[in-house]
């Protein structure tokens, strides 16, 4: 029976030219030395079978280290004798409104091994953030890493073993800060391996926080700017100074959207899409209130521009939020036409089981009957075009624009275009990526 193993998202979504099949789920060639190299084969073998369908694009984004460490205190380094290191970042998979902030992964070579190393900054201690969905052999045991926190930090380590091979997995967690790691790697044989050896390996005393002066100044958490305050005050700001922006967003002809772009105790910025093209951003100090407006247009400008524009949030903290409470939404679970492996029962299970929000659209699978959401992509259109009919225009991570709409014959069916503009409609559409309602509710 197949086991369901996802050691990385990285290097597996094949975009446009090969069909989204083997996307998640991928299994483990025996003998292979990495699961990139079991993936390019499938794809190759899937793509020689199959005409290539448009995939859902990919939600990681590849960044340099310096990056990385803005994004998360108290990071990680790549082991010493490490090669082939790439650092990347999935924006979907944070919540800035919840302090919740961007995934980050560093996959790297030791030892003729693929190491996947992951952490992200405001997780919960009983997140799962390493990507793998497996039946552990062993585990989860107790064990404490030498270096991290002093040599006090605690994590737990798994390994999972069938006729493909092993898995070895180790997760700790800095209760400090609220950050959760954690590194995997899979091989043919890791008997004897020390995988949380390789883990304290990778602490770096370079990337402490900056705790400063025990006498600095601090400021009382109820006396700052929530990033919700904030983002709700910029709507209402927006709404208030152009009246026409109601009846643009709900005739939905062009994308308008706000969001949290960035937050820290400094500073938290709110991202305004303009129906003009335009991205205006809010640079909001959480204390004062105090507002100072940048935009850049593409094509038109090179750089993003300070403006002349100026307020303070605290006038536009109440005030009625037109823009969110009256949105439709499209109810329960659906799933992909893509078969993405077959489960332990003997199932198929689709490429995603997907769900939406007012906001996103949430991709993921089903565990133990619950839906576990995987990666998230931003709605910018959603409207009601008939009798529990849809539309709805979503981006991901890394600016993939695509549609989905209910199909004319059948409620139970959300067709995927890979765009906005219906013009392009017949040549963008991928029936592997399209939706059906689910009966796996």
């Amino acid at each position: 029976m197949i086991k369901h193993r996802i050691i990385a998202l990285t290097g597996i979504l094949i975009l446009t030219a090969v069909s989204i099949t083997g996307c998640k789920g991928i299994k483990k060639e025996k003998g292979s030395s990495s699961v990139v190299e079991s993936v390019e084969k499938e794809a190759t073998e899937t793509a020689s079978k199959e005409e290539p369908e448009v995939g859902m694009v990919n939600p990681w984004v590849e960044i340099t280290e310096e990056e990385a460490k803005k994004t998360c205190v108290r990071l990680f380094k790549a082991p010493d004798g490490s090669t082939d290191q790439v650092w990347q970042k999935c924006e979907s998979l944070g919540d800035p409104e919840k302090g919740i902030q961007p995934l980050l992964q560093l996959n790297f070579k030791l030892d003729d091994m693929d190491f996947t190393a992951r952490a992200q900054y405001g997780a919960a201690e009983d997140a799962d953030i390493s990507g793998i969905y497996t039946e552990w052999t062993e585990g989860p045991d107790d064990v404490t890493l030498a270096n991290w926190g002093g040599g006090n930090m605690t994590g737990k380590t798994y390994r999972s073993v069938d006729d493909l091979g092993y898995t070895d997995l180790i997760t700790w967690y800095d209760i400090e800060i609220g950050i959760k790691y954690s590194l995997s790697v899979t091989a043919d044989d890791l008997d004897g391996f020390d995988i949380q050896a390789v883990a304290e390996q990778m602490y770096s005393p370079e990337n402490e926080p900056d705790t400063g002066s025990e006498d600095d100044e601090k400021t009382p958490e109820g006396d700052r700017i929530t990033d919700e305050e904030a983002l709700s005050a910029v709507k209402n700001y927006c709404h208030e100074n152009n009246p026409d922006l109601e009846s643009i967003e709900k005739e939905g002809e062009y994308p308008v959207y706000w969001d949290i772009e960035s937050s820290d105790e400094t500073e938290i910025v709110v991202l305004f899409r303009s129906y003009t093209g335009a991205e205006i951003r809010y640079h909001i100090n959480p204390v004062s209130g105090d507002t100072s407006v940048t935009e850049f247009v593409s094509g038109i400008t090179t750089e993003e521009e300070k403006t002349d524009e100026s307020f303070n949030v605290m006038d536009y903290l109440t005030g009625n939020d037109t823009s969110s409470d009256k949105n439709p939404s499209i109810k329960g679970t659906w799933e992909t036409g893509s078969i993405g492996y077959e489960a332990d029962d003997g199932t198929v299970q689709p490429l995603y089981y997907v769900q939406f929000t007012d906001s996103e659209i949430n991709y993921g699978h089903m565990k133990e009957g619950k839906f576990v959401s995987e990666y998230s992509d931003k709605i910018c259109l959603m409207e009601e075009t008939g009798d529990s009919r849809y539309r709805v225009q979503a981006e991901a991570s890394n600016g993939g624009k695509y549609t989905y709409q209910t199909c004319e014959t059948d409620k139970d069916t959300l067709e995927y275009y890979d765009a906005w503009d219906e013009k392009e409609f017949p040549e963008k559409y991928s029936g592997g990526a399209s939706l059906t309602r689910s009966s796996n509710q």
